[in-house]
């Protein structure tokens, strides 16, 4: 969705708050799941140099737990802090007498841009602040026990019949290993 913010844009110390319900199959496409609109409030406030925009956004997002692979819906709440610089010469049409004058940081310009010439494309900025704020091993619950290693069944489903595997047997081929190479050690030294 693409928010027109022109008038403000013009007017230095306007403010305008725009109250967000939104339910964009453009985030669909990007990889995130929606279970219900993205919903909040944001402010936004020219400063004459720079387009501030503030508020807070929820929306709950469809997971995949990273130990037992089922889906699960997850509630992210997080606020949006977020500056755009005005190009007053673009949106009036004129020249500024100096090139100083005008505070336009690298960062802020080209194609990756989310505000240009007045418009704020709102899909893109909700899908960037809600990735930064998903988990990045998202998990349906702290004591999740995860998958069967060897038949693959969800173990939070209840047991699979598969023998109890002794933790140490794991490791038993390393201490192998390890009481080989301290004998070649010893052979090596007598």
């Amino acid at each position: 969705m693409k928010l027109d913010l022109s008038e403000i844009a013009h007017s230095i110390g306007m403010h305008y708050t725009y109250e967000v319900d939104e339910d964009d199959s453009e985030l669909e496409s990007s990889g995130i799941s929606l279970q219900e609109h993205v919903r909040g409030s944001l402010e936004f406030s020219n400063t004459g140099q720079l387009l501030l925009a503030r508020g807070w956004l929820r929306a709950t997002v469809r997971l995949e737990c990273v130990r037992c692979l089922t889906s699960f819906p997850s509630l992210q709440e997080f606020a949006v802090e977020e500056q755009f610089a005005l190009h007053p010469e673009r949106m009036a049409g004129g020249a500024h007498e100096n090139e100083e004058d005008l505070f336009l940081p690298d960062d802020m310009e080209g194609p990756e841009c989310l505000y240009q010439e007045g418009i704020l494309d709102l899909t893109e900025l909700i899908r960037q602040n809600l990735l930064v704020n998903i988990p990045f091993a998202p998990l349906c619950s702290e004591d999740c026990a995860g998958l069967c290693p060897r038949c693959g069944k969800n173990r939070n489903e209840g047991p699979c019949g598969c023998p109890e595997e002794d933790p140490g047997q794991r490791l038993s081929p390393l201490g192998e290993l390890l009481s080989l190479l301290k004998d070649e050690d010893t052979d090596g030294r007598g």
